[in-house]
């Protein structure tokens, strides 16, 4: 009889062994059958990839395009990973008031099933912790939180312009090199009418016309590119209806002073500060005397062995606790030194970007300048130019625009009043006039 129960037991325990060594086993097994079916997709989707089909040619307005840009731009959407990232970070420091529930129930029996019939193998118990927080460390958290949350803000707004700005000088590329291989197949035309009479002139004009349209076909294959990666559509045409935004500096009167911008770089700058001294007072504070208030009750449910125990406030205890560490290796201090130089060299390093920033602004505002004479004297010039000189005057006028674009750019992205802060962004307030 004892032999028989022994047996029993020895076999019920060799098959809980096996069960338990099989769980990790079939975790692993899992893990490869998965990733042999991940790279089985991978392989097939650069398959298809490796023979890309003929895409077809899409068509977007500036407004559609914004659209796109913000549902597909893999920048924007890491941006927007990290404010939601920020925001679930401070809610999550909010919702540790919460007071936690935990559930736990059980089941035990022996082996050998020889159990007393009174013993109940079921269990249960439900237990409620609160997390009371030190009124320091609880506002340190919600502050460094908030901090962190605003720097996601801003830092999805700076993405947000740079990928927009990035738009449009890759569409408005696209347009200016389009209308320039236009004009330059027109020349062609024109050469190959020669033909008829004056072969050897003809020939001539093509070949030297030929390694602009090489160049030409080259820029406008690389614009395109880049309108199409950052709509998260690449390998796709593109083709914009309708005009494209004016940033609207055309006039003088119209460009802002240096100091009405490059309010973005300031606000960052600004948090970066903000963190800086923050991290040197959590520092100083470490040699403060740090105070916690506790609380301990027993469970608030519990039955095991067919009894029943409640919650009672005759087993509740309540406590609270003081203690301060003593710098005696001077870690604190010589955190609290490094924190000082590192102060003082950001602030060093952002007074620089600062100053490369205003002389940036500086500079767009002096070549706005420049552009403007030299446009007026081109378009002085066009009309009684002889025609051999023309070509010649409408690139230099194209090169001309595509400065301007640059430098226009430039003032667009620092002026705040172009901007407006959407959650997520929404739009862009620009003038929908023609360039």
């Amino acid at each position: 009889m004892a032999s028989t129960a022994r047996s029993s037991i020895s076999k019920r325990a060799r098959l809980a062994l096996a069960l338990l060594l099989a769980l990790p086993v079939s975790g692993c097994l899992s893990v490869r059958r998965e990733l042999a079916l991940e790279q089985t997709r991978q392989h097939v989707a650069w398959a298809a990839l490796a023979t890309p089909p003929r895409r077809e040619t899409r068509t977007f307005s500036w407004a559609g395009a914004l659209a796109q840009l913000r549902a597909a731009n893999p920048k924007i959407r890491s941006a927007e990973l990290d404010l939601i990232r920020a925001r679930e970070a401070r809610e999550q420091v909010r919702r540790s008031l919460i007071p936690l529930v935990s559930l736990q129930s059980g089941y035990n029996r022996s082996f050998g099933g020889s159990s007393l019939n009174t013993f109940d193998p079921f269990y249960f118990a439900a237990t409620v912790f609160f997390d009371v927080p030190g009124f320091m460390n609880y506002r340190t958290r919600a502050e460094a939180a908030e901090l962190t949350l605003t720097r996601a803000e801003l830092g999805r707004e700076a993405v947000w312009r740079e990928q927009v700005t990035s738009l449009y000088r890759a569409a408005a590329a696209q347009e200016d090199l389009a209308a320039q291989l236009a004009r330059l197949q027109r020349q062609q035309a024109r050469a190959r009418a020669l033909a008829p009479g004056a072969p050897r002139a003809a020939t001539a004009a093509q070949r030297r016309l030929l390694p602009a349209q090489t160049r030409l076909d080259a820029q406008l294959a690389d614009a395109r590119e880049k309108v199409a990666d950052l709509l998260g559509l690449p390998g796709t045409p593109i083709v914009f209806s309708g005009p494209l935004p004016d940033p609207g500096y055309d006039r003088v009167a119209q460009r802002p002073a240096p100091a009405q911008l490059a309010g973005l770089p300031l606000r960052l700058a600004a948090i970066e500060l903000v963190a800086l001294r923050a991290r040197q007072l959590g520092v100083r504070l470490q040699a403060w005397p740090e105070v916690n208030f506790s609380v301990s009750t027993p469970t608030l449910y519990r039955r095991t062995n067919g009894q029943s125990d409640y919650w009672s406030s005759h087993d509740t205890l309540a406590g609270a606790n003081a203690f301060w560490t003593l710098d005696t290796r001077g870690r604190q201090a010589s955190e609290g030194r490094i924190l000082t130089a590192e102060l003082a060299l950001r602030r060093t390093i952002l007074e620089q970007e600062a100053h490369r920033v205003a002389a940036q602004l500086h500079t767009a505002l002096d070549q706005l300048q420049v552009t403007d004479r030299e446009f007026a004297a081109l378009n002085a010039a066009l009309p009684d130019a002889p025609e051999r000189l023309r070509p010649d005057l409408l690139a230099r006028r194209d090169a001309l625009a595509a400065e301007r674009r640059e430098w226009e750019v430039v003032l667009w992205f620092f002026d705040d009043t172009r901007w407006t802060t959407p959650a997520p962004p929404t739009t862009v307030a620009l003038a929908a006039s023609s360039r």
